[in-house]
């Protein structure tokens, strides 16, 4: 079930106080409308009643989803209470959660991957996978001569398109948005390739940039050292 408190917040723009809803948890098992407030950033912004000005408020939150068997905990705080947060959740709080192995558990500081970890699980696309693609892809565009630096690139998520194929949104530091499709050949070699570097212990984790890289680079310390020993 869900739950939410109504609390009090300040207009950036007219320092106007007006109360919005601030969640607590989100029960989108049964609530595809909730779902697609979360996936329209309904539930963090708000317009001011006096100046219509619209706001962001961030906060913690729960999100389950016991039909796509999925929970992401969303911990917008800095990084030493996000590792400690991260520690807890997969510690003494575990347990408090009445899940089976085939749930998948995520955590994450970026509202924006909140949402394409919805998104992908619908899909039923591993979001790991699709981490893995991102960099991918921004190797190719990068190293394909286009005019695109790695620094430009200023994120990039999971979307679905306009015909309803998934899509990663490439957003650029000069405010460009570029839609790269993603290719079946592509998920399915990193599938297969990355499969023996995954974690699947049930537990909480931060499936971002961070954890592409680390996996890609066990990847090709694998394939160098299986090249050397063809070399003997």
């Amino acid at each position: 079930m869900s739950e939410f408190e109504m609390e009090y917040v300040t207009c950036e723009n007219c320092k106007s106080e007006y109360t919005v809803k601030v969640w607590d948890e989100l029960d989108i098992t049964e609530n595809p409308a909730l779902r697609e407030k979360i996936l329209r950033d309904e539930i963090i912004t708000s317009k001011c009643k006096v100046c219509n000005h619209e706001n962001t408020t961030v906060y913690p939150v729960i999100c389950i989803d016991n039909k796509m068997k999925i929970i992401i905990w969303y911990l917008p705080v800095d990084e030493k209470e996000f590792k400690n947060s991260c520690k807890a959740l997969n510690g003494e709080l575990l347990g408090e959660y009445d899940v089976t192995s085939d749930y998948q558990l995520r955590v994450t500081d970026n509202y924006n991957e909140l949402k394409e970890k919805i998104i992908a699980r619908n899909e039923n696309l591993d979001d790991r996978v699709l981490e893995i693609a991102k960099e991918v892809y921004k190797s190719q565009i990068v190293c394909d001569g286009s005019e695109i630096e790695l620094e430009d690139i200023y994120g990039m998520y999971v979307n679905v398109g306009e015909k309803g194929q998934v899509v990663f949104d490439m957003l650029l530091s000069d405010e460009r948005c570029m839609n790269i499709p993603l290719e079946q050949e592509v998920y399915d070699k990193i599938c297969k390739d990355a499969a023996p570097f995954f974690d699947d212990k049930l537990r909480f984790q931060h499936v971002n940039t961070e954890f592409a890289i680390k996996i890609l680079r066990n990847m090709v310390a694998k394939y160098e050292k299986e090249k050397g020993k063809e070399q003997f």
